[in-house]
Parts: structure tokens; sequence; C-alpha cells
């Protein structure tokens, strides 16, 4: 009769953990969530325009003009 409540008090010990533990990662994963919607956007440098491919490339190749003038 002892192995049978020692059982019983242990699977529900166990039990009740699993539940604790469960319910705190579903309230963390809420939290997150809402911390998420409620962040304030990224601000963003409006005086630089964006830089495109071909300024870019017009870039690389200005460089490559200079480096081949200086040797």
């Amino acid at each position: 009769m002892r192995n049978g409540i020692s059982q019983l008090v242990i699977g529900t010990a166990v039990a009740v953990g699993l539940a604790v533990v469960g319910v705190g990662a579903i309230g963390s994963a809420g939290a997150g969530e809402r911390a998420s919607v409620n962040a304030s956007p990224v601000l963003v440098n409006r005086y630089e325009s964006p830089v495109s491919d071909v300024d870019h490339y017009n870039d690389f190749n200005k460089r490559r003009t200079e480096q081949r003038e200086d040797t």
C-alpha cells in the first residue's frame, strides 16, 4: 500500500511541475508577441537617399580606373 501512495504522490508532483512549466512557457511566448507588437518602429535616416546597384557599379569602376592610373 505504501508503494501505491508514494507513486501517487510522485506522479502528482511531476504532473504539477509539468503544468507549471507549460503555463510559464505559454505565458512568456504571449509576452514576447505583445512586446513585438508594442515595439516602436525603427527610425530611418531620411536625409540619405537609397543607393542603387548602378551607383555601386559606377563607384567600383571609378575606383578601378583610379587604381590603374596610380600604377
